[in-house]
């Protein structure tokens, strides 16, 4: 099985509401696991969604994906900011090796550090996620886009 670390993303069921089976979205992998000081548990993994951009749908602006940027990413799409969420690398891992979860190229370099920038700066964001963000910047477990400079 290929490492679970920062930029990989993987497809996870989810419903929001939908009747289909099997439904999934993307979801991108944003740190290394690494400890949550919260709640005192170890190898956790923050991570968020990936949506398609419909005319009826409430959009975060935050973070736009064109088409074709990734090989799941078919229409233009948005970082669904308020889908973040704290996962433990044994339950991706066993996600992932029952089939439940499937792994996918990772993203690049330059779209990660934009979703990364956005966890931060969105409004979306609950103060939480935000709090473990950093918190993962300090165990290196993710780049340091707090104190980088632009290119």
């Amino acid at each position: 099985m290929p490492k679970i670390q920062r930029q990989v993303t993987i497809l996870r069921p989810t419903n929001y509401g939908k009747e289909e089976n099997n439904y999934k979205h993307l979801y991108i992998l944003l740190t290394d696991p690494c400890f949550d000081g919260e709640t005192g548990k170890e190898d956790m993994i923050l991570n968020v969604s990936c949506s398609s951009i419909k005319g009826d749908k409430a959009l975060d602006e935050t973070c736009i994906l064109k088409a074709g940027i990734h090989e799941f990413i078919t229409r233009d799409s948005f970082i669904f900011y308020r889908h973040l969420r704290i996962d433990t690398l044994a339950d991706i891992r066993s996600n992932i090796e029952q089939g439940y979860f499937i792994q996918k190229a990772l993203i690049n370099d330059e779209i990660y550090h934009a979703i990364l920038k956005g966890v931060l700066s969105s409004k979306s964001v609950a103060a939480r996620y935000k709090r473990f963000l950093k918190n993962a910047i300090r165990q290196n477990a993710c780049p340091d886009i707090v104190t980088q400079n632009e290119p």
